[in-house]
């Protein structure tokens, strides 16, 4: 099989551009969703790049190249089965929650999938149930192969219920940005379900984090336009997960280009 590499090259070039505006104007430190971003386009970028040259060395298979191979997709898969995690850790965070606070029992056992897949791909190597390489450097799906996807779909409707139960918190464009997330997500995982050949979760990728850079990640919804100076309601918001351990504010202000 050949498999068609156009939407991951768009992708990772977009991915790049978007991490250079990000990393130029980030927001206030104290922002909670901030750090998870990070992770999430770290991520991403890693999916990507490890996608595409796994991709070329599987159509490019070589005996001298099958040890290589097997590191490159070992490293894809985690870096893949961690991403749907991250994207619910964030989504807990833009509800409100601090991505440094202890997860309830039950929040715990929804992420249980990715502890039970990261065994699996550790494992692959003497179970070859995921993913193996023969001599040849051929690659070959293993029996249990769509469980990637499977979990994907998994935090889907986690990250889905959560949205809804934490409407309130939310609000109406909150919970709306993320369905849009969630309904891009799935459909191209899906869609690359049922056409292998063409890779488009690395796409997907992509568009989510861009969506979540203009709607959440974009420093100009937290200063005035007219003299840089941060909103009101972001300084004190800042100020308060500024305070260090002994509970003394340290007080700062921020203007932009200063």
């Amino acid at each position: 099989m050949r498999y068609n590499m156009d939407f991951l090259v768009a992708a990772l070039i977009f991915l790049i551009v978007l991490w250079h505006h990000f990393m130029k104007q980030r927001q206030y430190a104290g922002n909670k969703t901030e750090k998870t971003f990070q992770i999430f386009m770290m991520l991403g970028i890693g999916d990507i790049l490890l996608d595409m040259v796994s991709t070329v060395v599987i159509d490019n298979s070589r005996p001298e190249f099958a040890r290589m191979l097997y590191v490159i997709l070992l490293l894809f898969y985690l870096c893949q089965l961690l991403i749907p995690p991250v994207l619910y850790l964030y989504t807990l965070a833009l509800a409100g929650g601090a991505v440094e606070e202890k997860l309830s029992g039950i929040r715990c056992l929804l992420l249980l999938p990715t502890v039970v897949l990261t065994v699996l791909v550790m494992g692959n190597f003497q179970t070859g149930l995921l993913f193996s390489v023969t001599a040849n450097g051929a690659y070959i799906r293993g029996p249990l192969y769509l469980m990637m996807y499977m979990q994907a779909v998994w935090y889907g409707l986690v990250i889905g219920g959560e949205s809804i139960r934490n409407y309130q918190k939310l609000g109406k464009r909150k919970f709306g940005i993320i369905w849009e997330i969630l309904f891009i997500m799935v459909s191209c995982v899906l869609l690359q379900g049922f056409y292998q050949e063409v890779l488009l979760t690395g796409f997907a990728i992509a568009l989510c984090l861009m969506v979540l850079l203009l709607a959440f990640q974009n420093p100009y919804v937290y200063t005035d336009n007219l003299t840089d100076f941060w909103i009101c309601n972001v300084f004190r918001s800042g100020q308060k997960n500024s305070a260090d351990a002994n509970g003394i504010f340290m007080w700062q202000l921020l203007i932009s280009g200063s």
